[in-house]
Parts: C-alpha cells; structure tokens; sequence
C-alpha cells in the first residue's frame, strides 16, 4: 500500500465500496497513511472531477480512472481518454 499511489488507491477503494468513506477506509489500515495526505488525495480528484466532492461518489470520470493501471499518473489520465469514451461524442474535452 506505501508504493501505491494514494489517488489510485482512493479510486481503487470507491470501486470497491462505493458508500463507505475513503478516510474511514484507509484509517482502518495496518499501516495507514496520514490523514492530511489523504485530505490531499481526495482534493486532488475532486478537482480533477473523478470524485465529486459533496457526496463523494464516483463520476464517469472516476470510474474510468479507476479501471487504469496502478502505475499511471491519474493527473495526466484524463487528458489521455476520448470523448467518445463518455459518451460525449459531439464536444471536445479541453483541459
């Protein structure tokens, strides 16, 4: 879990649970990481709009993020998908 991305892991774990709260999640670990870095994580994908920050489920956005290698960098992950990909074939997604 230390050398997994902490974005990757809150979006690994929202796939997994959808309602349960990340934070509590993660607090529950063996070895968890600091609350602060996870508050990090979290503001992170709600501006990259994969988690939306009031209820804080997954968006269409974050769903396909989550299906995405462990390794990949989910900042640079939606500039990488296509339109097509949400359904959205008659606009371009600029960021």
């Amino acid at each position: 879990m230390l050398r997994t991305p902490l974005q990757q892991l809150c979006l690994s774990i929202k796939a997994l649970s959808p309602t349960t709260p990340i934070a509590a999640t993660l607090a529950a670990a063996p070895t968890p990481p600091e609350p602060s870095s996870v508050e990090l994580a979290l503001a992170e994908l709600c501006a990259l709009r994969a988690i939306d920050p009031a209820t804080e489920l997954m968006t269409p956005l974050g769903r396909h993020l989550a299906h995405m290698p462990v390794g990949s960098d989910t900042r640079c992950s939606p500039r990488n998908r296509l339109p097509s990909d949400f359904r959205n074939e008659g606009s371009i997604y600029v960021r």
